[in-house]
């Protein structure tokens, strides 16, 4: 959801774009809490208490340790696959 959260205001930084450069200073704010530890934590909070803790025992730890190793790695893989450069190119604003 948190991603979506970002897509989503990403998207509306960019419809006040006027220019390439103002595109990506705009993506890169947005994108800028996803690098924070803290926000990283809270976002692991949110997968296990809206997912993980809906499953039974051994499926809900399993998949609290899948949340703890894999989504500062999966973060990772979003910022760096996704420049702010690529997002405004696609947007049409370079």
């Amino acid at each position: 959801m948190y991603f979506q959260i970002i897509a989503f205001f990403t998207l509306i930084a960019c419809i006040y774009a006027t220019t390439c450069s103002q595109c990506i200073s705009d993506v890169i704010e947005v994108e800028q809490p996803l690098t924070n530890i803290t926000v990283q934590v809270e976002i692991g909070e949110y997968l296990n208490k809206t997912i993980c803790r809906h499953l039974s025992d051994p499926e809900k730890d399993v998949c609290s340790q899948i949340v703890i190793v894999y989504l500062p790695k999966i973060i990772d893989i979003v910022i760096q696959r996704y420049s702010p450069e690529d997002i405004c190119k696609k947007l049409g604003y370079c």
